[in-house]
């Protein structure tokens, strides 16, 4: 130990790393398990024309050749659908203010029902998935034109249909106040507030094949529940492009379930955007696997 000392080359006894590792997340993955039946609904608007003050249809009366085949087109689509059943059907007819609240109130009732009854000629549906509404005068309707229109006096006719006057009342101050305005209105404005709206509501069969999911898949994702997203899913390398495509695509449809939302946010933490990822993170609801999720984002 006294020797003297040697001078000897430097010798590495180890090389150390203190520079900061970016963390990586361990990312879990769960099974979608959504299956409720899916139910969607088709909704349009049609208006037919009626002769002043009546209620029955003429379907060759003024456009009426036109807007009655909307309708029935837009059930047929429904209808000839063959993974689509009917459910529910509702028509709700709608009057403009000109004239009395009082024969509006019947003209919006008769006009609705003669409608439903056009409809059931041309489709034997049970008379408990047809439903009817009606609305005497669309002053919702004329609110939505003042709010975007350049009519003069705009502010003042809004402030009197927005007041609590009657209807007529209502009617009649516009028309009094402001003549000029209102015969644009009356002959403009009025007759597309006559009008009426429908819905058909439908369900989705349940897919059962594979390739019939990814079919659906490829063309109407919006048909499938979250249980079949997975499915699908399952049939790529986790983690690959067409794994995440497929899950992506299942928070789209379903935004507010959490499970399709965790794998969402997982997805996004493995692309490093952690924006995209606390904002799903935000849906994944308070189970096990969404605690863990967040604390994956945090750390």
């Amino acid at each position: 130990c006294c020797d003297p000392l040697e001078s000897l080359a430097d010798t590495p006894l180890a090389r150390l790393d203190f520079s900061e590792k970016p963390y990586e997340p361990c990312l879990r993955y769960i099974a979608l398990t959504g299956d409720s039946t899916i139910e969607l609904t088709a909704e349009g608007r049609a208006y037919i024309d009626f002769i002043v003050n009546r209620t029955d249809i003429r379907p060759a009366y003024r456009r009426n050749n036109i807007e009655l085949p909307k309708i029935i087109a837009s059930i047929d689509k429904v209808k000839n659908d063959p993974d689509a059943t009917i459910t529910g059907l509702t028509i709700k007819g709608y009057a403009s203010p000109e004239g009395s609240y009082s024969n509006n109130v019947r003209l919006a009732m008769g006009r609705t029902q003669a409608l439903k009854e056009y409809v059931r000629e041309h489709y034997n549906f049970d008379a408990e998935i047809m439903h009817t509404d009606y609305e005497p005068e669309d002053w919702e309707g004329l609110r939505a034109w003042l709010a975007t229109c350049t009519l003069p006096h705009r502010a003042e006719i809004i402030e009197i249909v927005d007041s609590n006057m009657d209807p007529d009342p209502k009617d009649h101050e516009i028309r009094r106040r402001y003549p000029k305005e209102y015969k644009l209105i009356l002959d403009s404005i009025y007759p597309g507030l006559r009008h009426s709206d429908y819905t058909v509501k439908y369900r989705i069969r349940t897919f059962v094949d594979i390739d019939e999911l990814k079919r659906v898949y490829a063309t109407a994702p919006e048909r499938l529940r979250p249980v079949d997203f997975y499915r699908i899913a399952t049939t790529y390398p986790e983690g690959s492009a067409e794994w995440n495509e497929v899950l992506m695509t299942a928070v789209r449809v379903w935004p507010n379930d959490p499970e399709a939302n965790i794998n969402a946010a997982n997805i996004a933490l493995k692309r490093g955007d952690v924006k995209a990822a606390a904002g799903y993170a935000r849906r994944c609801g308070e189970s096990p696997e969404a605690i863990y999720t967040r604390a994956m984002l945090a750390a």
